[in-house]
């Protein structure tokens, strides 16, 4: 029979390290206040303090272990429990005037500020010292000997009511202290995951999700553009994975840059194709002349990556412009995609292209014609879509090339 789950709520409440601190601090503070009754026991020869007080050194040290190990439920339980009978052992010898009652009602706050645990468990756990505040108000003898003498007394009692005063300011202040230092945690975690966010979608589409919006646009005229690497599956085979991914990662990381200097819209890499869209999600009036631009850079990194590195490496691009649906759909690991004619035929342009150079639609040669040089290649038949008159992007002309 399987053992029951114990929910241990005030052995381990799940704590950051930021949030430990005010029990960080009240922990050495107690430990150190300790130190000195039991200096203050040993100089007036109440030994029976002194021997608990050596005691309570070494429990508030095994305190402090706890609350590093995360385990500050435990923790406080057990410091509350040596604070109450500390404070009973020394009314008891001491009396009530040197006011070492006061820690009673004190440390009763400590519970109710403890994360994840049920608010009727912490008023429990901090009703305790009250109680026993109240026990010993009305069981004890409130006049027993005073082993002080009167100024001692006095002094005593006033360093008791500083520290009362004191100490939930103290833990006040390091409770916000950890809470600030968790909320800037959470700033730059926030501020990572949106640098992130942006970096796989648009920011107009990052906002629009933010919305709630079902993301789903349509596009009149949009260019495309498809780039594959020539002969990959033999350079695959050539190489060891990690130096193909540190290939493809260096190569297509010049690729987002240049991109991205054009103010145009990476959608996905698919192995070793890359594709890249002009006119969304946001309207570009010259996004045919963006991605032409974007075609001659493209081949031009290649070619000077080839040069540099020695690698056989040599790109297929093919361009068309046309209509196309873009949006974001699924509910995990979604992406902002594109579909549609100019989708399928800029495919197409680049399958049946050849390597090292642009194969474009004549749609797309209509509009490029006045800034770059284009050159017929005739009719081909295209796959699944018949004969299409094609033509290869040579080059910007001079005066109307890349910006």
């Amino acid at each position: 029979m399987a053992r029951p789950q114990v929910r241990a709520v005030f052995l381990k409440p799940e704590l950051s390290p930021r949030t430990e601190l005010p029990y960080q601090a009240a922990g050495l503070i107690a430990l150190f206040n300790h130190v000195g009754l039991l200096t203050l026991f040993a100089a007036f020869a109440i030994w029976p303090m002194v021997v608990f007080n050596f005691l309570s050194i070494a429990i508030f040290v095994v305190v402090l272990v706890l609350i590093r190990q995360r385990r500050v439920g435990l923790g406080l339980f057990i410091a509350i429990g040596e604070v109450i009978v500390h404070q009973i052992l020394a009314v008891h010898f001491t009396g009530w005037e040197p006011g070492f009652q006061l820690y009673l009602p004190l440390v009763g706050a400590l519970p109710l500020m403890l994360p994840q645990v049920p608010t009727a468990r912490r008023f429990a756990l901090a009703s305790i010292p009250v109680l026993a505040f109240v026990a010993l108000f009305f069981l004890h003898d409130p006049s027993p000997p005073n082993p002080f003498p009167e100024p001692v007394a006095n002094v005593l009692q006033l360093i008791n009511l500083l520290i009362a005063f004191c100490v939930p300011w103290i833990f006040v202040y390091y409770f916000r202290h950890g809470a600030e230092l968790v909320e800037a945690d959470l700033a730059r975690a926030a501020l990572r995951a949106e640098k992130l966010l942006n970096s796989i979608l648009p920011p107009s589409i990052v906002e629009r999700l933010r919305e709630g919006q079902v993301v789903a646009d349509s596009f009149d005229d949009v260019s495309i553009l498809f780039c594959d690497i020539v002969g990959f599956t033999s350079l695959a085979q050539k190489k060891s994975p990690e130096a193909l991914v540190r290939m493809l990662d260096e190569v297509f990381a010049d690729f987002d840059d240049l991109v991205e200097q054009r103010g145009l819209e990476k959608i996905k890499t698919i192995g070793d194709a890359y594709m890249v869209a002009a006119g969304v999600p946001e309207a570009l009036e010259d996004h045919a002349q963006r991605l032409a631009e974007l075609a001659l850079a493209i081949r031009a990194s290649s070619r000077d990556y080839a040069a540099n590195t020695g690698e056989a490496l040599s790109l297929r691009i093919g361009m068309h412009r046309g209509v196309a649906v873009a949006g974001v759909i699924g509910k995990s690991k979604f992406a902002y995609d594109i579909w549609g004619d100019a989708v399928n035929t800029a495919a197409r342009m680049e399958s049946h292209g050849e390597p090292g150079r642009i194969h474009i639609s004549s749609e797309m040669a209509d509009v490029l014609r006045d800034r770059f040089e284009v050159s017929p290649r005739g009719e081909i038949e295209i796959k699944g879509m018949g004969v299409m008159p094609t033509f290869w992007l040579e080059g910007a002309r001079p005066g109307g090339g890349p910006r």
